[in-house]
């Protein structure tokens, strides 16, 4: 049996850089957002565009097979070399190929979450839509999208977790161990399809001007130190209908945004 495939794998290579830990803390986050998912029989964990080592698609294999200990999990990547430098990787339950935005998968292999991380910064802004209808197509019922963007270490990272036919939420992660002088760093780190949205009169903008605004007002927590600041200001921001209330979550270091527009 082969896996479905197009003349050339929809995309384009990336720079393929990433480091041990970068997508740990979006790892930790699906582990509770995703559980569900997870845990689906027959389900699959697919993530594309990992980069010339499989180190990340093989530390979220290992954390999420804490959930669900068969759980399937494929790379897929562009370029063959990257391709052939993971086959050592592979196993049943654990597999690398080729492919792009299509995800050339099998029958049986039905996937219940899709990472795209760090790969559509690099394509132009009408690329984005394109690149997600693609992936959700392959989704099976029920699934999601997680597609974003890090900084190297994964200290900042700002996600879209989209889910066909529900609001997207868009996840703002920090590590509590290295909080921003400012909200506004998450600029640097928004996804392709917010990231040129940063103009007046944009929910993206409007949202990062309301958090500047709370976290001016919430100065004084920050004597307790920069996470209680953080937790401060996101208290305040959760005040706006757009932001949702997840006391729990904040306290970690993830806030999480459903766009109007969605």
């Amino acid at each position: 049996m082969s896996y479905r495939t197009h003349k050339q794998p929809l995309g384009h290579a990336t720079r393929g850089k990433t480091a041990a830990g970068r997508l740990r803390r979006l790892d930790r986050l699906l582990v509770v957002e995703a559980e569900a998912l997870l845990r689906r029989p027959g389900g699959a964990f697919v993530d594309v565009g990992y980069g010339r080592l499989p180190t990340t698609t093989l530390e979220s294999a290992r954390r999420f097979r804490a959930v669900r200990p068969d759980l399937l999990v494929i790379g897929l990547e562009i370029d063959p070399e990257r391709v052939e430098a993971a086959r050592w990787a592979n196993d049943a339950i654990t597999r690398f190929r080729r492919g792009g935005f299509e995800l050339p998968l099998l029958p049986d292999e039905r996937p219940v979450v899709v990472r795209a991380m760090n790969v559509l910064r690099q394509y132009p802004p009408d690329a984005v839509a394109d690149a997600h209808a693609q992936m959700l197509a392959k989704l099976a019922p029920g699934g999601m999208l997680a597609e974003g963007t890090s900084t190297p270490t994964g200290a900042l990272m700002v996600v879209s977790l989209v889910r066909p036919g529900q609001p997207t939420e868009v996840v703002f992660s920090v590590n509590p161990r290295r909080i921003p002088e400012s909200p506004r760093a998450f600029a640097a780190v928004l996804p392709k399809d917010h990231i040129h949205r940063m103009v007046a009169g944009e929910p993206v903008h409007a949202l990062l001007e309301a958090w500047e605004d709370a976290w001016s007002r919430t100065q004084p927590a920050s004597t307790f130190g920069p996470l209680a600041h953080w937790v401060a200001a996101g208290e305040r921001l959760m005040e706006r209908p757009d932001v949702v209330r997840r006391p729990g979550l904040l306290r970690k270091g993830y806030l999480l945004w459903r766009p109007v527009s969605s």
